[in-house]
């Protein structure tokens, strides 16, 4: 028979365990989300399912609100770093008009994206 543990003892195990299997989903080179220690959590009966569908959503959410900010710094990142090349390094290596247009236009474009990531950032915090 399985054991089923209460909401007080799924609330002690979260915590005790979370950092546990936080560190043995890591070992797999892969990218660690809440759900997943929450997964992991559930399948070896630490957490009931009411827990589990209880802490679900807010795991989602900060989830979310963690891929939002991983993608706003890696896409300011290579903002930076493109206007950079292109005031620097680009100008002595090609003078072609054509590569030139097309350089303005991906690095205006990865700005645009940027720029849109940051609102929608900033318009769900402000909805709440």
């Amino acid at each position: 028979m399985n054991y089923i543990p209460t909401d007080e003892k799924s609330q002690e195990n979260y915590h005790k365990y979370k950092d546990n299997i936080f560190k043995e989903l890591t070992m797999n080179n892969i990218v660690v989300t809440r759900m997943m220690i929450l997964d992991k959590m559930h399948n070896k009966n630490l957490i009931n399912l009411t827990f589990y569908k209880r802490r679900r959503k807010l795991a989602k959410r900060k989830d979310k609100i963690d891929e939002y900010n991983s993608m706003k710094i890696s896409f300011t990142l290579s903002s930076v770093i493109l206007t950079i090349f292109g005031i620097f390094i680009y100008p002595i290596l090609l003078n072609n008009l054509l590569v030139r247009v097309i350089y303005i236009l991906y690095l205006s474009l990865l700005y645009i994206v940027t720029i849109v990531i940051f609102y929608i950032r900033y318009s769900k915090d402000h909805e709440d």
